[in-house]
């Protein structure tokens, strides 16, 4: 990718995993955490998702628009 070498369609395949992986990532924190008896961990674990989704009125690190 970083010589410029790959196909259009290479590339769109690639936006497209990568922006279904970080989509998901918040919904598997929140399995994990829902799952998760230790406090503490939940603690952790929470922080994640505020970190891939954001919160009301603000963006998260890893979204963009």
């Amino acid at each position: 990718m970083n010589s410029g070498q790959l196909e259009r369609s290479a590339i769109q395949g690639w936006v497209a995993n990568r922006f279904y992986y970080q989509t998901s990532i918040p919904l598997k924190d929140a399995a994990i955490l829902a799952n998760c008896p230790d406090r503490e961990v939940r603690r952790h674990w929470v922080q994640r998702i505020v970190d891939h989704d954001g919160t009301q009125g603000r963006r998260a690190a890893s979204r963009p628009g």
